[in-house]
């Protein structure tokens, strides 16, 4: 039975997963590092039905134990090169098999949804927030 909190090993590999998709020195300056996404997905498994629990530790089971079929050679996915990892998740992306897309769209949903909800992030790409009256012009709604 899936727990509502992520093992060690899952830990690394959502960890892995963080660094390949959130590489540092982007357009921006933040990245895997500067926001904590194993923290955000301890507690999205406590509020999330037993469903969604179950297919993220499918989806971290897959991604350590069996990514080595997108990576063109043996290995867990936690202790792969970034380069390799990075192979891994652009196969699962564009995968012609449904599963395996969904699988890299609820992984990097957990991945960035807390680092674009960091405030700095936020900061860094000029989104402050919704504003309810943002999309006034001269007091008159649009």
């Amino acid at each position: 039975m899936p727990g509502k909190t992520l093992s060690a090993r899952e830990q690394r590999t959502l960890s892995a997963a963080a660094e390949a998709i959130l590489p540092e020195g982007g357009p921006f300056n933040l990245g895997h590092r500067d926001v904590d996404s194993v923290g955000f997905a301890h507690e999205l498994m406590e509020h999330v039905p037993f469903e969604v629990r179950a297919l993220l530790h499918v989806i971290l089971f897959f991604l350590e134990y069996l990514a080595w079929a997108f990576a063109g050679g043996p290995g867990r996915f936690s202790r792969m090169s970034v380069d390799r990892r990075n192979r891994v998740l652009d196969g699962m992306r564009s995968s012609r098999v449904f599963a395996f897309r969904g699988f890299f769209i609820l992984l990097s949903t957990v991945l960035l949804v807390p680092f674009y909800n960091s405030p700095q992030v936020m900061d860094a790409i000029g989104y402050h927030g919704y504003r309810p009256d943002a999309n006034k012009i001269s007091g008159e709604s649009i």
